[in-house]
């Protein structure tokens, strides 16, 4: 019984420390410290946080703090997008998306951008709506489009809106 205590108390406290550290390298990132961010965030990366492996591919997109690395950023993407985190997974649809460090493969954004639609991303739903409308990887379907443009401009996103009334014209 002690044993499980001890387990749960040492498991409670990594979680805070993680916490903590997490926050440093925030706190660091928002004061325009890169390198000290990626120093407080890499390591909990590498230890499968999904927030943090979000945020290191973010500053090897970017180039902050490191050298611009499209590569390890789809990586760090990839590792936080498994996990179900929809910031990844949308970032990591449009690497395929635009050939960004990989090659560009819309069959793999489709499938990204539809995880992360799933769990409510208006921009994921967009960038669908767009492979629907042009049928890029995917049989061109326009009430397809139309219903992922709604759903995003039901969430407030103003290309969606537009893109929605134009194509509702169209098909009437």
């Amino acid at each position: 019984m002690r044993a499980i205590a001890l387990g749960v108390l040492l498991i409670a406290v990594s979680s805070t420390l993680a916490a903590q550290d997490f926050d440093k390298g925030m706190q660091a990132a928002r004061a325009g410290d890169f390198h000290a961010a990626l120093g407080e965030w890499t390591p909990l990366a590498e230890h499968g946080d999904a927030l943090a492996q979000y945020y290191v591919g973010l500053m090897h997109q970017n180039g902050q703090g490191v050298p611009k690395d499209e590569i390890a950023a789809v990586t760090w993407y990839e590792r936080a997008a498994e996990q179900g985190l929809s910031d990844a997974q949308y970032s990591l649809a449009v690497m395929f998306d635009n050939g960004f460090g990989v090659g560009q493969d819309y069959q793999t954004a489709i499938t990204w951008y539809e995880r992360a639609a799933a769990q409510g991303d208006a921009d994921a739903m967009y960038n669908l709506g767009k492979f629907y409308a042009k049928g890029l990887g995917v049989d061109k379907d326009p009430k397809r489009a139309l219903a992922y443009w709604t759903e995003a401009a039901n969430q407030g996103h103003k290309q969606a809106r537009l893109k929605a009334a134009q194509l509702t014209r169209t098909l009437n």
